[in-house]
């Protein structure tokens, strides 16, 4: 295999598309438990 083939298709690396999802991930959950503890 090339090196073009292994590149992920944004974020340069894959080690930044795993920062990404694991960081949006957070997020989300932080944000669902803002929500939660608001509105019970």
């Amino acid at each position: 295999m090339s090196e073009q083939e292994d590149k992920p298709p944004f974020l340069n690396t894959w080690n930044n598309v795993y920062t990404f999802i694991i960081g949006s991930l957070v997020i989300t959950l932080i944000l669902f438990y803002i929500f939660t503890n608001y509105f019970k």
